[in-house]
């Protein structure tokens, strides 16, 4: 069985063969257009006919080798399969020069890169045999097979580029006496490239790049077209033009290159808005930043100086007021102290982002030992609570931010307890894949500065015997100032936890959690493996 593609003239056995098979080659003018046919290559059974040596032949064209009538019809026929891509079939009389009788001969005529393939029975019969088992028409079948194969082939490769929304353009390079690429003359293109040129296929096929859009070789993307036949390596860039962005995909075939080209005006633009907008959220969080440090600030010396005062009429006047006198002083002193604590939660929640400490190895057991010992000693000695934790791993992290994270959530687990009952508070830890995460937490890429090694990760479970709530509410509890009690019940402004989910994004992990009113709660905090 004979080769299924054609890529050249040798690449089929056409001398195994009984039929004639010539090879002529599109002769065209400077805007590209056929103006005949040279003949490039025959085989042995194609001399017998012709009668001539392979020197005389090749180099001719159709115009110097048969009649003017014949050269016309010919020629006009070579140029419709050429620049359709449709095989055609038909029968011509010519002069066998073996013994001089004019017979007609079958022709079939195919597409082979820019130029024709003719076929012909070049046996004494006008017609080929009907005796399907001699060899030589074996030999014939598996030729017509290899050309109806290829002509399906140019059939679904025509179908394939006009279909798809992408424009593409093959082109042979034109080089000049020292080969070098001075232009490209554009062979085939589908129709969404005619429509980007803005012009009908039949004006521009076989038109140079040059002729056909003037200045093009003086551009970058000339440059670069030369530079993907000579070099073989592919390129991709977006590339200005007529008012509109488009995308060139380009890549080298043969002595040419295949263009791949799509408008991306719409993408390119919603890019520029979505770089401004981030631009401007940039400044805009910038300024939040600067804003609540500055005004944490300014506002903490007048604070102090109103707790100052109070203090002094608490202790050194209180003899001389009266007991509404020194409730007022009370609550005054009591609000300074909430404004402080408010002011210090907002600071620390506007520098996580801001801060670029660097990841150290963290003992998260040792990190809950020294949380017990020291900040959460007076909550846990006044409630009674109850702490254990089991199997707690060593990992890479902030370490000023991951004391934060579990300070909030532990003082959360005590100050959110049942009436009449101790809290009872467990951490405990297992590794995970990013696959046993619950869907949708973990990003597909870290959101963290640091590198993460693999795609595993620690999962920190800490529970509690506390109020609980409704799950519902989950995704509010993890928001600025989003409080699910009132202040009457419980302290605090809704802040805590919202740090917590800064904290872990931060860090390229997530938080969540399970609960039941009444049942307690399950905050589980997912941290990477570094």
């Amino acid at each position: 069985m004979l080769p299924l593609q054609v890529n050249t003239f040798q690449d089929l056995d056409f001398n195994s063969s009984l039929n004639g098979v010539v090879n002529f080659q599109a002769k065209r003018n400077s805007d590209g257009q056929i103006t005949d046919f040279w003949l490039v290559m025959l085989n042995a059974p194609a001399l017998e006919v012709w009668g001539l040596s392979q020197p005389e032949l090749v180099g001719k064209s159709i115009s110097q080798l048969v009649s003017d009538t014949d050269a016309t019809y010919l020629i006009s026929l070579f140029d419709l399969v050429v620049s359709s891509g449709q095989a055609v079939q038909f029968k011509m009389g010519f002069t066998d020069q073996r013994d001089g009788v004019l017979r007609d001969y079958e022709l079939l005529v195919i597409k082979l890169h820019d130029g024709v393939l003719v076929n012909y029975d070049a046996s004494n019969n006008t017609l080929a045999t009907n005796d399907s088992s001699s060899p030589e028409r074996e030999k014939g079948g598996a030729l017509k097979e290899a050309e109806l194969a290829l002509q399906q082939q140019n059939d679904l490769l025509e179908q394939i580029m006009n279909i798809t929304p992408t424009a593409i353009v093959l082109s042979k390079s034109i080089r000049n006496e020292t080969g070098e690429i001075v232009d490209f003359r554009m062979t085939k293109l589908n129709q969404m490239a005619a429509d980007v040129l803005q012009n009908p296929i039949e004006k521009i096929q076989h038109r140079r790049i040059s002729k056909f859009i003037p200045g093009s070789r003086d551009t970058f993307l000339f440059a670069q077209c030369i530079e993907v036949v000579q070099t073989g390596k592919a390129v991709r860039l977006e590339v200005p033009w007529a008012g509109c962005w488009y995308d060139f995909a380009i890549v080298r075939f043969g002595d040419g290159m295949v263009v791949a080209v799509q408008d991306i005006t719409q993408m390119h633009k919603y890019r520029q808005e979505l770089e401004l907008t981030n631009l401007e959220l940039k400044h805009s969080n910038e300024n939040l930043r600067s804003f609540a440090f500055v005004a944490s600030h300014d506002l903490q010396e007048p604070l102090r100086k109103i707790a100052t005062f109070s203090s002094i009429l608490t202790t050194q006047y209180a003899p001389q007021l009266d007991s509404s006198v020194n409730d007022i002083v009370k609550r005054i002193n009591t609000a300074a102290e909430r404004m402080s604590l408010l002011i210090k939660d907002i600071l620390a929640y506007s520098q996580i982002e801001t801060r670029q400490e660097s990841m150290v190895v963290v003992n998260l057991a040792q990190l809950i030992g020294e949380l017990q010992e020291h900040e959460l000693w007076t909550a846990i000695h006044q409630s009674k609570a109850k702490l254990t934790s089991s199997d707690l791993p060593t990992l890479r992290a902030n370490p000023l931010q991951i004391r934060q994270l579990f300070q909030n959530l532990l003082s959360n687990a005590i100050k959110f307890s049942l009436k009449e009952t101790h809290p009872i508070i467990t951490v405990s830890s297992r590794l995970l894949t990013r696959a046993e995460i619950p869907t949708g937490l973990i990003p597909a890429s870290p959101a963290g500065k640091a590198k993460v090694v693999n795609d595993n990760f620690y999962e920190i479970a800490v529970a509690d015997n506390g109020i609980g709530f409704d799950e519902k509410n989950l995704n509010r509890i993890f928001q600025v100032f989003q409080r699910l009690n009132g202040r009457n019940q419980y302290d605090g402004f809704g802040i805590g936890l919202a740090i917590c989910h800064k904290i872990t994004e931060r860090h390229g992990g997530a938080i969540t959690a399970s609960s039941q009113p009444g049942q307690g709660s399950t905050f589980r905090v997912y941290l990477p493996v570094r």
